[in-house]
C-alpha cells in the first residue's frame, strides 16, 4: 500500500483543482519560498483528521479555504482527496484503490468521505490505524519533526514503535474498551441513582396505595354510614311526618269544635238578646204601672224615680253583658247570674211597690173605703199577673235548660261510648304493637348476630387478602430478584462460551493444533491428541483456583497417547504460530515414593482427591497431581516441604505453591478465570441457571395460586359487604321499626289516661247534668203547680 495521488481545490492556496501522483521511487516537490510545499504536507495531515488550526499554520479553520485576491474571488469550500494503492488489502476494504476525501465548506460545516461515501473521523482512524499512516505517525516527516524525534523520551519513542509493530490498533481499542467500561461504570452508578430514586419513589407511591386504600376503605365506610344515616333519617321523617298529621288533625278537630262552640254561644247570645228585650218590655210595662200609681205615691217619688234609674242602668248593663257575651264566652255564666241578680231585685222592687200600695191603701183607707178595695183588688191582680208572668218565664228557661242537659247528656253518653271503643282499640293496638316490638327485637337480635359474624368474617379475609397480597409482593420480589439472577448468570455463560469458543488465554501453537483436529478427523497424528489438560480436568469451582495454581502452566500441555504417531511429521510443527508442550501419556514415568500427609497437622486433602479426569487418563492425574499436597496455610507448607524427601508439592488454600526444588511461588490466586475455574465455572452456571429457572417456575405457580387466592378473596369480601351492608340495612329498618312501636306505644300509654280521665269527667259531668236535670224538672213542676195557683189567683181576682 503507498500513497498513489493527492488532489486539491480551494485548499489554501490551490485555488485550482491540483493533482499530485506519486509513483515509486521517490517524488520531491521542488519551487522557491511560498509556492505553497509546506500546504501539500498540510493538505495529508487534515485529511487525516487534524483538528488544530496552528498545526495547519492557521488562526482558524476557516483559513484553509482559499481566501481569495486581487485576481480571483474565494472558495466556497476546501476539498483534498488522498488515494491510496490497496492492491494487496492492507486496508480491510475490498478495492484496489481507496479514497479519502474531506471538505470545509466556509459555513463551518465538515464532512469526512471514504470512497465518496460518508463516513466518520473515527472510521478514518480506525481504518488506517497499525499502517504507520496519521497525524502523529511517523509516515509524515515535517522541518523539525527529526530533532524532535532525536530528542523525544523512551515513551514517545514507544508511541512510534507501537505504530510500525503494529500494536497501536490494539491498544486504542484498549482505551476504547476502558473508556466504555468507565462509561458503562458510570451509567450503572447512574442507574444505581436512579434505582434508589425509584425505590424511594416506590416506596412513597406505597405509602399513597396505602393511604388510598385506606381512603376507599374510609370512603365506603362514609358511604355505608351515610346510607344507613340518611335511611334512619328518613324513617325519623316520616315518623315526624306521621305525628304532625295527627297533630294536624287533632288542630282541625278543635277548630271544628271551637267553631261549633262559637255557633252555640252566637245562638245563645240572640237568646239573651231576645229575653233582653222581653225583660226591657216587662220593665216598660212596669214603668206604666209606675207612672199610673205615681199620682197615689207622691211621697216616695223619689224612691220611685231611683228605682226607674236603676232599672235603667241594669237594662244598660244588660245590654253590654250581651255585647261582651259575644266576645267573652267564658264570661256567659257570670252575665247570667247577674242577669239572674237583676231579675230578683226587680222582683224585690215589685214586691217593694206592693207593700208601698199597700201602705197607701191602708193610709187611704178612711177617705176611699170603696176606691181602696178597687185598687187594692187590682194591685192584687198586677202582682198575680207579674208573678204568672215570671212564673212563665222561670218555667221555659227551666224546660230549655232541662232539653239542654238531655242533649248534652246524649252527647255526652255517646263521647263516652267513643272513648271506650278507643280505650279498646288503644289495648288492641298495644297488644299488637308488642307483639310486633318482640318479633322486631329477635330480628334485630338475629341481624346484629349476622353482622357480628359477617364482619368477623370479612375481617378474616381481610387478613388473609393482606397476607396474600404481602406474599404477592414477596413472590413479585422474589421472582424479580430470581430474572435478574438468570440474566446476569445468562450473560456469564454467555461470555465464558464466548471465551471457551474462542480459545482466549490458551497459546497460538496449542489454539492451532486443537483448531486443526476440530476441523478434520483423517489425520492420525492429530487423532492421538487427547486435548489439553485444562479439557480434560475437572474440579470443583470452589477448588479451582487453588488447583489452578497447583497445576500451573501445564494447563495448556496437550495430552498425547502416542508418541511416534504425532512426531511422524515433524514439519507440521514447524508451521506453528507458536510453540506448545505435550505430554505423551506413553512416556510418563511411573509415581512413586508416595508419602500420606493425613495425619500431619494443616493437612487439607490430596489434590488427586479435588479433581475428576477419566479412567484411562489416571496416569496422568497421578504425574500431574499425585504428589501435590494441599494445606491450610504458607507455614504449614514450608514445615511439610522441610520434612519431605521425596520430591512432593505443597499448595497452601492462598494460592502459593512451594515447589520441592525449592521455589514458591506467593500471591493470591488470580481473579481471572483460568482454563479450569473457566468450564467450572461453566458447569455451576448450568446447574445454577437450571435450578434458577426452576425456582422461577415454581415462583411463578404459587405466585398464579395466589393471585387466584387474592381474586377469591377480594370477591369474598365483595359478597361480604354487600351482605353487611344489606344487613345494616334491614337493621335499620327494624331499629326505625323498633322505634317507631316505641314512639306509638309512649303515644297509645300516654294516651289510655287521658281517655280514662276524659271518660271520668264525662261521668262526672253525666252526673252533674243529671243532678242538674232532677233538680230542674223539680224545680218545674214547683213552678207548675204555683203557677196553676196564681192563675186561679189571677181569675179570682179578675171576678
Amino acid at each position: 500500500m503507498f500513497l498513489k495521488r493527492i488532489s486539491m481545490v480551494g485548499f489554501k492556496s490551490f485555488a485550482d483543482p491540483v493533482d499530485f501522483d506519486f509513483g515509486p521511487g521517490i517524488t520531491a516537490i521542488v519551487g522557491p519560498n511560498g509556492c505553497g510545499k509546506s500546504n501539500v504536507v498540510d493538505s495529508f495531515k487534515w485529511v487525516l483528521g487534524e483538528q488544530s488550526a496552528k498545526a495547519l499554520r492557521g488562526h482558524q479553520m476557516l483559513d484553509m479555504i482559499f481566501n481569495g485576491c486581487a485576481s480571483r474571488r474565494s472558495s466556497g469550500m476546501a476539498k483534498v482527496d488522498l488515494v491510496f494503492d490497496n492492491a494487496d488489502r492492507s486496508l480491510p476494504l475490498d478495492c484496489e484503490e481507496v479514497t479519502i476525501s474531506r471538505k470545509l465548506y466556509r459555513s463551518g460545516e465538515s464532512e469526512y468521505l471514504i470512497n465518496k461515501e460518508s463516513a466518520r473521523l473515527k472510521d478514518i482512524r480506525e481504518l488506517l490505524m497499525d499502517t504507520g499512516i496519521g497525524t502523529d505517525a511517523y509516515c509524515v516527516i515535517e522541518q523539525g519533526k527529526v530533532d524532535v524525534l532525536l530528542q523525544s523520551s523512551p515513551v514517545e519513542r514507544r508511541t512510534v514503535f507501537e505504530e510500525a509493530a503494529g500494536i497501536s490498533k490494539y491498544k486504542s481499542r484498549k482505551r476504547e474498551a476502558l473508556r466504555k467500561l468507565e462509561r458503562t461504570e458510570q451509567n450503572l452508578l447512574r442507574v444505581a441513582d436512579i434505582v434508589e430514586e425509584v425505590e424511594r419513589r416506590l416506596r412513597s407511591v406505597k405509602l399513597q396505595a396505602g393511604k388510598a386504600r385506606n381512603w376507599q376503605t374510609y370512603d365506603a365506610r362514609l358511604r355505608e354510614m351515610r346510607s344507613v344515616f340518611s335511611l334512619a333519617e328518613y324513617h325519623r321523617l316520616t315518623v315526624d311526618c306521621k305525628a304532625h298529621e295527627g297533630k294536624s288533625t287533632a288542630a282541625s278537630d278543635a277548630v271544628t269544635s271551637a267553631r261549633t262552640r262559637i255557633d252555640a254561644n252566637e245562638v245563645e247570645s240572640v237568646r239573651l238578646a231576645a229575653e233582653t228585650d222581653r225583660l226591657s218590655a216587662e220593665l216598660s210595662g212596669l214603668e206604666s204601672n209606675y207612672l199610673q200609681v205615681k199620682s197615689q205615691i207622691t211621697a216616695h217619688e223619689e224612691r220611685v224615680e231611683a228605682a226607674s234609674r236603676r232599672a235603667a242602668a241594669e237594662e244598660q248593663h244588660l245590654a253590654g253583658a250581651g255585647e261582651r257575651l259575644t266576645i267573652q264566652q267564658q264570661r256567659r255564666q257570670q252575665l247570667h247570674a247577674e242577669l239572674v241578680r237583676l231579675q230578683e231585685q226587680t222582683a224585690a222592687l215589685s214586691e217593694d211597690i206592693l207593700r208601698q200600695n199597700e201602705a197607701i191603701d191602708r193610709l187611704l183607707e178612711d177617705d176611699r173605703t170603696q176606691a181602696g178595695e178597687l185598687t187594692h183588688a187590682q194591685a192584687l191582680l198586677q202582682d198575680e199577673k207579674a208573678g204568672l208572668i215570671e212564673l212563665l218565664r222561670r218555667g221555659a228557661e227551666l224546660h230549655n235548660e232541662i232539653v239542654k242537659l238531655e242533649s248534652h247528656c246524649d252527647s255526652l253518653e255517646g263521647q263516652k261510648g267513643r272513648l271506650s271503643q278507643r280505650g279498646s282499640q288503644i289495648a288492641d293496638e298495644l297488644r299488637g304493637l308488642l307483639e310486633r316490638k318482640g318479633e322486631l327485637d329477635a330480628r334485630r337480635s338475629e341481624i346484629e348476630s349476622l353482622i357480628a359474624a359477617e364482619m368477623a368474617r370479612l375481617e378474616e379475609k381481610k387478613r388473609e387478602s393482606t397476607r396474600v397480597h404481602t406474599l404477592q409482593a414477596d413472590l413479585l420480589q422474589a421472582i424479580t430478584t430470581a430474572k435478574e439472577l438468570r440474566g446476569g448468570l445468562a450473560s456469564r455463560q454467555q461470555l465464558l462460551e464466548d471465551l471457551e469458543q474462542k480459545m482466549e488465554g490458551v497459546g497460538a501453537g496449542v489454539r492451532q493444533l486443537l483448531s486443526a483436529k476440530a476441523e478434520t478427523d483423517q489425520d492420525p497424528a492429530l487423532a492421538t491428541v487427547a486435548g489439553m489438560v485444562a479439557e480434560l480436568f475437572e474440579a470443583e469451582l470452589v477448588h479451582a483456583l487453588v488447583l489452578e495454581a497447583a497445576i500451573g502452566e501445564r494447563d495448556q500441555y496437550l495430552v498425547i497417547q502416542d508418541t511416534e504417531a504425532f512426531l511422524a511429521d515433524p514439519s507440521r510443527f514447524e508451521k506453528l504460530a507458536g510453540r506448545l508442550t505435550a505430554i505423551c501419556l506413553d512416556r510418563l514415568p511411573p509415581l512413586v515414593n508416595v508419602r500420606d500427609f493425613s495425619e500431619r497437622p494443616g493437612f487439607v486433602a490430596r489434590a488427586m482427591d479435588l479433581v475428576r479426569f477419566p479412567d484411562e487418563l489416571d496416569a496422568l492425574g497421578r504425574y500431574l497431581l499425585g504428589k501435590t499436597i494441599l494445606v491450610d496455610n504458607l507455614e504449614t507448607a514450608l514445615a511439610l516441604a522441610a520434612d519431605d524427601t521425596d520430591g512432593h508439592r505443597f499448595v497452601a488454600l492462598g494460592g502459593q505453591v512451594v515447589e520441592p526444588n525449592g521455589q514458591i511461588s506467593l500471591g493470591p490466586p488470580s481473579s481471572a478465570a483460568g482454563l479450569i475455574s473457566r468450564k467450572s465455572e461453566l458447569r455451576d452456571i448450568e446447574v445454577q441457571l437450571v435450578e434458577t429457572q426452576r425456582r422461577i417456575q415454581t415462583l411463578s405457580d404459587q405466585l398464579n395460586r395466589a393471585n387466584a387466592e387474592a381474586a377469591h378473596l377480594d370477591e369474598v369480601q365483595q359478597e361480604l359487604r354487600g351482605a353487611i351492608h344489606d344487613a345494616h340495612t334491614a337493621r335499620v329498618e327494624a331499629n326505625a321499626g323498633v322505634a317507631n312501636i316505641d314512639e306509638a306505644v309512649r303515644r297509645l300509654t300516654g294516651e289510655q289516661p287521658l281517655i280514662a280521665g276524659e271518660v271520668a269527667l264525662i261521668e262526672q259531668q253525666m252526673a252533674e247534668a243529671q243532678q242538674r236535670h232532677s233538680a230542674n224538672r223539680n224545680s218545674l213542676d214547683k213552678i207548675e203547680q204555683e203557677n196553676q195557683r196564681r192563675e186561679d189567683e189571677v181569675a179570682r181576682h179578675q171576678q
